[in-house]
């Protein structure tokens, strides 16, 4: 059983606003009596309750973090990576899934205002999710994806400029047939990658309707998969695929290589994000992507800044992404 001060007290025959006093250092000179109470603190192993303290403070050192699915190795890496920067400047992580449920997220927001973090950093459901996050008194950034809410701190790869880049590779390659996959659940993510993508066609002289635009009812492997094999029926089928995801994209092959075709010869495919299984050398996925450890060290320090600080200009920042050249294209 914890020690308290009560404790303390009570060994030392003194009150409770003493002890507090005492090991606290605060309005006392020094005595005997005071040397008495941290002596007997210390041998009592008597150990501060950081959280309490902190709580009376109403402030704790500890960030919120909301991310859509704690499944996805994409998610997983930089819930991974916010939280080791969070501990270069003395910050924890209270970790919460959301499960792409915007009830749930709303849940969460709930929950971590009640135990007072410091701020919260979230990887938003759905263009809606703002509405949840603007007004609060403690300093919010929305991660990977963009907002029209003015209030908000965002950290975001430039993703029309990223689906470009997926695009145009794809065509450098040959593949002139082209598919996009995507995903039913639409923001800002979603919509800037489609214009990315229609934007390349539009360059390189592809018409809208000699391409294909399709959306995975999954953000799983089975999504892409499902997706793929509707492509591939078409009469005039598609020889490249732009995925929304390396998890669609992944699924996209396995349909691809089932049909007897051969991935980056007969089917360029590309996804988005550069997770773990991407690199495996059965995979060997061409993908685009930001740093997920710059996104998460630029969301981590823009709410030190404010919380240590108590500045409320809201920052911006737009991240260039990164073409990873693999086979599958």
């Amino acid at each position: 059983m914890a020690i308290t001060l009560k404790d303390i007290a009570k060994v030392c025959n003194v009150s409770y606003s003493t002890v507090s006093r005492a090991l606290n250092n605060k309005n006392i000179r020094p005595s005997a009596k005071m040397d008495e109470i941290r002596e007997t603190a210390k041998a009592l192993g008597y150990s501060p309750n950081v959280l309490a303290i902190q709580l009376v403070k109403r402030r704790t050192k500890i960030f919120g973090l909301i991310i859509p699915d704690i499944a996805n190795p994409h998610y997983s890496e930089i819930t991974k990576c916010v939280e080791d920067v969070a501990l270069e400047h003395g910050f924890q992580v209270f970790l919460c899934n959301s499960d792409w449920n915007i009830a749930k997220e709303k849940r969460y927001r709930d929950l971590l205002i009640e135990h007072r973090v410091a701020g919260m950093i979230v990887m938003p459901v759905s263009d809606e999710s703002h509405v949840l996050f603007r007004n609060l008194d403690i300093p919010v950034t929305l991660l990977g994806s963009r907002t029209k809410e003015s209030s908000l701190n965002t950290v975001v790869m430039n993703n029309e400029q990223a689906a470009f880049l997926a695009t145009e590779h794809l065509i450098k390659k040959g593949f002139t047939r082209l598919a996009y996959i995507g995903r039913r659940i639409e923001n800002y993510t979603s919509s800037d990658r489609i214009r990315g993508y229609k934007s390349a066609l539009q360059a390189y002289g592809i018409a809208d309707q000699a391409a294909h635009l399709i959306h995975s009812d999954s953000f799983q492997l089975e999504g892409g998969y499902t997706a793929t094999r509707k492509l591939l029926e078409q009469p005039n089928r598609p020889n490249g695929i732009v995925a929304f995801s390396d998890f669609i994209a992944i699924g996209a092959m396995q349909a691809v290589e089932e049909a007897g075709l051969v991935v980056g010869r007969d089917v360029g495919i590309i996804g988005f994000d550069n997770v773990l299984y991407a690199a495996l050398p059965k995979i060997n996925l061409t993908t685009v992507t930001p740093s997920n450890k710059e996104l998460a060290r630029k969301a981590v320090e823009i709410i030190v800044e404010q919380v240590q600080e108590g500045t409320k200009a809201v920052q911006n920042d737009l991240l260039p992404p990164k073409l990873i050249f693999r086979s599958t294209c």
